[in-house]
């Protein structure tokens, strides 16, 4: 199951532009067969990590809404990428195929705000096509599982700072703690969850002070932190 946290765009009849990057050509070629006829999606163009230099520059002239990443030879040197196309392309939004059995291999990838979702070896041609529609509406598409691991960690990553106070935030908390700590505004969130302005302002002060924190921006530390833990 899919944990989906904002809501933003985008009519269901207008394409979604991809691009595909992968480490074979025949990977690329697969893929784009796969998903060549799969509607709303249009695939403008197919690229190696072998041919990065070239890509970079090209990925930028077709313009693509998503750049499924599929297969990436190391979490390290596709984070440098995502970061360089993303301060390149603002727009551009990120998937991330998963490989492998490795556990919470998403952790290595949540703190890029630009990734937007993951699949794994299992999913198919239609669920990229959901997961697209999703990003493009500027929601997540995470796996029930990673949302509940990082909104543990949420709550355990400050310890008790605050002397004399439960940092066991409740399940609105927790809500409202996760989309905050990936920039969401106020605004977004109150929409999101049927709520009021002041009410998320004042459950964000309540998150604040059981975390030992003063702000949005110590809470997305906090969070971004697992992935220097184990």
């Amino acid at each position: 199951m899919q944990q989906k946290t904002e809501t933003r765009r985008t009519d269901d009849a207008t394409p979604i532009r991809i691009a595909v990057l992968a480490c074979t050509t025949m990977a690329v070629q697969g893929i784009e067969t796969c998903l060549a006829e799969k509607a709303p999606l249009c695939v403008v163009g197919g690229y190696t990590w072998e041919g990065l230099d070239v890509a970079e520059t090209e990925i930028e002239e077709s313009g693509p809404d998503i750049l499924y990443v599929f297969d990436a030879p190391g979490a390290s040197q596709c984070i440098t990428f995502l970061e360089n196309m993303a301060k390149r392309m603002p727009d551009l939004t990120f998937i991330i195929q998963l490989q492998g059995r490795m556990k919470n291999q998403e952790m290595d990838y949540i703190q890029c705000p630009c990734v937007r979702g993951f699949l794994y070896p299992e999913d198919d041609a239609d669920q990229f096509v959901k997961a697209a529609g999703a990003v493009m509406r500027n929601e997540r598409w995470l796996r029930r599982s990673v949302y509940e691991l990082y909104l543990s960690h949420i709550r355990s990553s400050s310890g008790n700072r605050s002397s004399g106070t439960s940092t066991r935030l409740t399940r609105r908390e927790q809500q409202i703690a996760f989309q905050a700590s990936f920039g969401i505004s106020n605004r977004e969130i109150a929409s999101k969850l049927y709520i009021s302005e002041a009410t998320v302002k004042l459950h964000l002060n309540k998150i604040y002070r059981k975390l030992g924190i003063k702000n949005r921006t110590q809470l997305s530390r906090l969070a971004l932190r697992y992935g220097e833990q184990d």
